[in-house]
């Protein structure tokens, strides 16, 4: 099983975010966002529902770019 430290990486790299900007977003400190990262605290639920509303906004984004994808060549 994946680490929640490591997927939460890789969505803020995959949203091109850094630390600081993910900390905005959600309304906490770039060394919060460091810790959940590193695996030294993990994410409470709240913020886990913010985090899961972003991956949601990512993979409606994937699905509609494999839709327009349909029937190319």
């Amino acid at each position: 099983m994946r680490d929640i430290g490591k997927n939460i990486k890789d969505l803020r790299i995959s949203k091109n975010l850094t630390q600081d900007e993910l900390a905005e977003k959600l309304f906490i400190t770039r060394q919060t966002v460091s810790g959940w990262e590193n695996g030294r605290t993990q994410p409470g639920l709240d913020v886990l529902g913010e985090l899961a509303d972003m991956a949601d906004e990512m993979l409606g984004t994937w699905a509609a770019l494999g839709r327009g994808d349909e029937g190319v060549s």
